[in-house]
């Protein structure tokens, strides 16, 4: 499908907890990702459209969020470190091999972060219900406030790295 899982995913099948490249904006050479639905559990999941380039072209940014669409489950962890990605000089061999810039200068990073507030991991209230991998381990709602503990963690560590700076 083109998606890939959440660092923090991993970390929860592989060690049963959050590690800290699940929440760090490590380059996607040193650490590996895998393909989106290779848990068995979590069934088909949504997969969002690519992550629109850097742009001046105002009519082609307008163009792309008319086009949203609402779909899938809320991931606020995922989404939150997906916006840290844009933002890292890290990950300037992800995108065109020039940006994001360095942090410092007379760049301002802002991350821009849009959502409904419910962190909803877990599907459902049973075991046979779809899962994502963070929940591999707790089958129950608590798996949501592992994920708000990650968002709320990948936040903190994105504005210590800026600051840094």
């Amino acid at each position: 499908m083109g998606c890939i899982e959440p660092r923090a995913d991993l970390e929860m099948k592989d060690s049963g907890s959050v590690g800290s490249s699940g929440l760090s904006d490590d380059s996607p050479i040193s650490k590996p990702f895998v393909p989106m639905d290779s848990n068995d559990g979590s069934g088909k999941s949504f997969c969002p459209p690519p992550i629109t380039p850097l742009t001046a072209d105002i009519n082609y940014l307008q163009d792309v969020i008319s086009n949203m669409t609402s779909q899938g489950s809320t991931r606020l962890d995922a989404g939150i470190v997906g916006g840290w990605y844009t933002l890292s000089p890290k990950w300037r061999t992800a995108w065109d091999g020039t940006a994001p810039v360095d942090y410092g200068g007379n760049t301002k990073k802002i991350l821009v972060f849009m959502t409904d507030g419910q962190m909803n991991v877990k599907y459902g209230p049973t075991e046979a219900d779809k899962l994502d991998w963070i929940c591999y381990n707790d089958r129950t709602d608590g798996c949501n406030d592992i994920a708000v503990d990650a968002f709320l963690k990948t936040c903190a560590n994105a504005r210590a790295a800026q600051a840094m700076h």
